[in-house]
Parts: structure tokens; sequence; C-alpha cells
């Protein structure tokens, strides 16, 4: 699995927006932190260990229900997502086809392309929802809690 710094960089590339840290300038990525410099409730969700340890062996590396609670239910990642100023939201503005967001989406958060059968999904989820836009966040971070996105991405 992924670390607590990845998995929460992996989250900001994919959906365009950036962590913020504490006297840290925009767009520092968690990799780029001191060991135990801030208290990110995300990173500690996912065991990033404190400047007191002295090894990575004071991280967790099974998954755990913090870890899960989340992916699924952050407001800060939620927000992310949400955000007009994501990656699939400036792309909906520029005009893309919803195919070419559902593409975007898959690239932007696994680094591949949608096989035939995960387009067809994607693209009857959006029609089905009132929003486009929605059914293209459901999409992104449907992709954020799959097991390709925290084990291989």
């Amino acid at each position: 699995m992924l670390t607590a710094e990845q998995v929460l960089d992996a989250i900001s590339t994919a959906t365009g927006i950036p962590e913020r840290f504490p006297g840290y300038p925009r767009g520092t990525r968690a990799i780029e932190i001191a060991e135990g410099e801030i208290a990110n409730p995300f990173l500690r969700a996912f065991t990033k260990p404190v400047r007191n340890d002295a090894c990575d062996c004071a991280r967790e590396t099974e998954p755990s229900l913090n870890q899960v609670i989340h992916l699924v239910n952050n407001a800060d990642l939620i927000a992310k997502i949400e955000s007009p100023e994501s990656r699939l939201a400036l792309a909906a503005k520029a005009g893309k086809t919803t195919a070419e967001l559902v593409e975007l989406a898959f690239l932007a958060t696994l680094s591949r392309r949608p096989t035939k059968q995960e387009t067809v999904l994607a693209l009857d989820h959006i029609a089905r929802t009132a929003d486009r836009l929605a059914g293209l966040r459901d999409l992104q971070h449907a992709l954020i809690n799959s097991n390709e996105f925290l084990l291989r991405h």
C-alpha cells in the first residue's frame, strides 16, 4: 500500500487541488514535509510516523477502519473533488464531452485509460445523475477508493 504521504499527494494530483500545509507554500507536497512537523489528520489516519520514531517501522502496513473512513467521508477530500477549480470541473467548463471527462478522470486518478466496460458503466452512471459534474465527481471518488489507486498508483 502507498504511504500516507504518497496517498495524499496522489489525491492532490488526481483532483488538481494541492494540499495546504501551514507554514509551507501552496503546492508543497506531503512527501516534502519534514517528519512529524505537520499535524495533518489525513496523514495521521494513514499512520505517518512522528519525528520521534527513528524508522518507518512505526508505520502500519495493513489498511484500517480509520483509513477507510478518511477516504469515504473526509471533508477535505470531498472538498477537493467538489472544488470548482478541480481538474474535472475546469475540463467540464472548457467544453469537454462526457466521454472525454471520463477518460480524464481515469487518467488523472489511476494513470490509465478506462476499459470499454468501465467507460460504459461510468457513462451510464453519469447519464442517470441529475448533474453531469456530480456524476463525474462520484466516479473520481470511487476511483480514489479503489484498490488500484491505493496499491498501484
